[in-house]
């Protein structure tokens, strides 16, 4: 498994480290890096400041010990951004391990971690979506180990559904992504689907997957709320509210509607294309 680490890890730097700085400046890159200056100037003012502009803190956190240790501003963000995406690749590994796929599989999961575009841009630039990413990936991976030790295990119930490490681990991590950014709340049905395989599909699994979900989303988003105690918080959930919308706005919008149109003719087309293919291998 080192070997295997250490081979992702290099794969992964070559992608990644050249030229790190050649990308021109990203605006959001510019504001952030601006709010971590501005932490290293006055913490006590500007500790929470990101949150007048419905940015949640955890992201320009970590970025001020990084503006202490490289002398460029865009290098120090963009350097945080390539350890969060080294530490994802080892996670999608440590998830596809979890998951008892095969040593390929787990090197290919690996691989493409460290070179599919969509993470090779964000590992690249100095942007929040990388970190929510590895963390809502590790609150897959240690929700996954919970609810897997439940099902193997008949312990008490105080012991396995509350005292569980990997339940707490999960829990955190999944706080911590709602710390990164808002839309880690999209990800949380995924994260508790995925808790669902160790369990037999039958009325006590569906009763236990529903209790330890419960438990798992009511642990994370009892540690957010906490966030509401703080005297900026009014700010923080009325920039979110303004980027929100009804739905009955999007189902009437012409573009909209012309969208879902288009996706349903394709998958009507591609589906009566390939029934026949699929139907052949039965």
């Amino acid at each position: 498994m080192k070997k295997l680490f250490l081979l992702l890890l290099f794969f992964y730097v070559i992608l990644t480290i050249p030229a790190l700085t050649s990308i021109p400046v990203f605006a959001d890159e510019a504001i952030y890096i601006r709010w971590a200056q501005l932490i290293l100037s006055d913490p006590q003012q500007y500790l929470f400041f990101s949150l007048n502009d419905g940015k949640t803190p955890l992201f320009i956190w970590l970025l001020t010990p990084f503006l202490r240790i490289f002398s460029d501003p865009l290098m120090a963000g963009r350097a945080l951004s390539v350890c969060v995406g080294a530490g994802q690749v080892m996670a999608v590994v440590m998830l596809a391990q979890t998951i008892k796929l095969s040593k390929q599989t787990q090197l290919f999961s690996g691989m493409l971690a460290a070179s599919l575009p969509i993470f090779l841009i964000h590992n690249r630039l100095a942007v929040m979506d990388g970190l929510l990413t590895l963390l809502v990936t590790l609150s897959a991976l240690f929700f996954l180990r919970y609810t897997q030790y439940l099902s193997s295990n008949k312990l008490s119930i105080t012991r396995a559904y509350i005292c569980s490490r990997w339940l707490w681990m999960a829990a955190g991590c999944f706080f911590l992504a709602l710390m990164s950014k808002l839309t880690a709340v999209i990800a949380f049905p995924v994260v508790v689907l995925i808790g669902f395989f160790p369990f037999k599909f039958s009325s006590r699994g569906m009763q236990q997957w529903l209790l330890v979900g419960a438990l798992f989303g009511g642990i994370s988003m009892g540690l957010f709320s906490l966030l509401a105690l703080h005297p900026i918080s009014p700010s923080f959930f009325h920039e979110e509210v303004i980027f929100c919308a009804p739905s009955a706005r999007f189902f009437t919008h012409r573009l909209c509607i012309e969208a879902l149109a288009t996706c349903v003719l394709y998958s009507l087309y591609s589906g009566s294309t390939s029934l026949p293919d699929f139907l052949s291998y039965w």
